[in-house]
């Protein structure tokens, strides 16, 4: 299973995009994301989210 990123979707710089990630069309995905869930993501991502199958929520990170 790959990673599928949608036609005119964005993806910020120091990403990490695993296996089964599916990025729909025209969704920004902010900077050091990682999409780590095997799932649709269809909403745009603030940067330093964290999808980590270890965790049921993601992660968000604010601050420095």
């Amino acid at each position: 299973m790959g990673v599928i990123v949608g036609q005119g979707a964005e993806i910020g710089a120091h990403s990490i995009l695993r296996s089964g990630a599916i990025v729909a069309p025209k969704v920004k995905i902010g900077r050091n994301c990682e999409l780590g869930w095997a799932r649709l993501y269809n909403t745009d991502l603030a940067s330093r989210t964290t999808f980590d199958p270890r965790y049921d929520e993601p992660i968000y990170v604010y601050g420095a």
